[in-house]
């Protein structure tokens, strides 16, 4: 069983860059990268980033019903793989 906040992730339309669940409930926030003096230059990248986190879970959902898919001798298998282990903290998954 995932650890991750379950449920739809989305970017709180009232603070751009802050990423919440379904429920309300705070994941992340994408705005520390932002300086006082950088005229607002980071806000697109902070923003970029906020829509990848958004998309973690259903990434790993991705990766985790390619594994059917894709031949075990495929390189991708690797890579498809390394990312369901980094994303659920070395859990073995199971088929």
């Amino acid at each position: 069983m995932d650890k991750f906040t379950p449920g739809e992730w989305k970017i709180d339309k009232r603070a751009s860059g802050h990423i919440i669940s379904s429920t309300g409930r705070a994941i992340a926030s994408c705005m520390g990268y932002t300086k006082n003096d950088d005229n607002g230059e980071h806000v697109e990248e902070n923003e970029a980033n906020a829509r990848l986190i958004v998309t973690a879970p259903r990434l790993l959902e991705v990766c985790r019903r390619l594994k059917h898919w894709v031949a075990p001798s495929d390189p991708d298998m690797d890579m498809i793989n390394e990312v369901i282990k980094e994303a659920t903290g070395g859990v073995t998954i199971s088929d």
